[in-house]
């Protein structure tokens, strides 16, 4: 008899870690900017599968959109868009965060993306001059079960999509 597999998406990620502590499902994932992600609940711990580059992700139509990369500073006189609400990450912070070695603090719209299908991404560079690293995630696993084997699971799929494992 095998035991089926459900996914389920929560609202945010403070949802997800809840329903992790409160055992309604067996594991968790999420993704960290840099630690300015929610507070895990008291009993939940989270391993890093690996890390990943933050991307840029601009209207077609801009100048450096045609760009691989693009540097923070290069966009110090942007208007950023947030990503869509998670009262679990604090994207301001780590955005203000990234920006602060580039010599800038973000000017964000209230307003927070939405269709992504008109924009295109570009990955961050960093200015060794400037000591300025490029911003990277952290996609965590919040697992309760048989947490060995489905850490290595998940760390190999993870590896397979060719990011640097954490």
């Amino acid at each position: 008899m095998s035991n089926p597999v459900t996914f389920v998406q929560f609202p945010s990620t403070g949802d997800a870690m809840n329903a992790v502590a409160d055992r309604s499902v067996d594991a968790g994932c999420m993704v960290d900017l840099d630690s300015f992600g929610v507070p895990l609940p008291e009993g939940v711990v989270v391993d890093v599968i690996g890390l990943e580059p933050v991307v840029v992700i601009l209207p077609a139509g801009h100048p450096r959109a045609g760009q691989d990369r693009v540097g923070l500073a290069d966009l110090a006189d942007e208007t950023w868009l947030l990503p869509p609400y998670d009262a679990g990450c604090d994207d301001y912070g780590a955005l203000a965060d990234a920006c602060a070695p580039a010599g800038f603090a973000p000017r964000v719209s209230p307003q927070r993306i939405g269709d992504l299908g008109v924009l295109c991404m570009r990955r961050f560079t960093g200015d060794p001059a400037a000591r300025e690293a490029p911003p990277r995630r952290a996609p965590r696993l919040a697992p309760l079960r048989a947490r060995p084997l489905l850490l290595d699971l998940v760390r190999a799929a993870f590896e397979a999509r060719c990011f640097t494992p954490g």
